[in-house]
């Protein structure tokens, strides 16, 4: 498996394996490459790629990397079918559109989005609310930390039968790194939020779009 060496000393390197993770060093993102000659490097320095060639250096200099994914559900989901308005269930999502912020063990689908580094991020999500029948059925959602709900974050939307509505809610939170962030819903039986592919020219229609950037 190949590897890659951060300096810790002038005269010492230790060697990480390359996992399919990004790797992260002081809240920034570094690509990898084998170095031979690393005990000739400066303390302090890492090997970065630019995109077009690898230089070293300092920690100090090397460039911010955006920090953000786009997740979608292109299923339709439904609340808890045992006591649907007060038993929360997680919203799933099918896939990851682009980023590099990534679900719990990679795998899909999945609720979980891990945290990759401390600090404030900007979250975003946009589900496309629907009832089957009936009039005054409602949704409501909330983000989760690590198992516990952000204060004063609860949106409800109240739908009517044959009224698709689009909720977009918008949150600035501050998470630690590793936490694992979630979305739960609640709602009455007959509410959803709905995907569907209208084929031809028009793309799907994912019933869950989830933003995550960090600032």
């Amino acid at each position: 498996m190949s590897k890659f060496r951060i300096s810790d000393k002038n005269t010492t390197t230790r060697e990480l394996p390359i996992s399919t993770v990004p790797v992260y060093n002081a809240q920034k993102l570094y690509n990898s490459k084998l170095d031979v000659d690393l005990d000739n490097v400066t303390s302090g320095n890492v090997l970065y790629y630019d995109g077009t060639k690898w230089t070293y250096l300092p920690i100090s200099l090397t460039p911010n990397v955006p920090v953000f994914s786009s997740f979608i559900s292109s299923y339709t989901q439904t609340p808890n079918t045992l006591n649907p308005t007060t038993n929360p269930k997680a919203v799933t999502y099918s896939s990851k559109e682009v980023g590099n912020i990534l679900l719990e063990n990679n795998t899909y689908p999945g609720s979980k989005i891990v945290i990759p580094s401390t600090g404030i991020y900007r979250v975003l999500f946009s589900a496309q609310c629907d009832s089957t029948s009936g009039n005054g059925h409602y949704l409501e959602f909330w983000p989760v930390v690590d198992g516990t709900a952000v204060p004063n974050s609860n949106t409800k939307i109240v739908l009517n039968t044959g009224a698709e509505s689009c909720l977009t809610v918008e949150y600035f939170l501050s998470l630690n790194a590793n936490a694992k962030l979630e979305l739960y819903m609640v709602g009455t039986v007959d509410a959803r939020i709905v995907a569907y592919d209208a084929g031809g020219l028009k793309p799907l229609t994912p019933s869950m779009i989830m933003n995550i950037n960090k600032l």
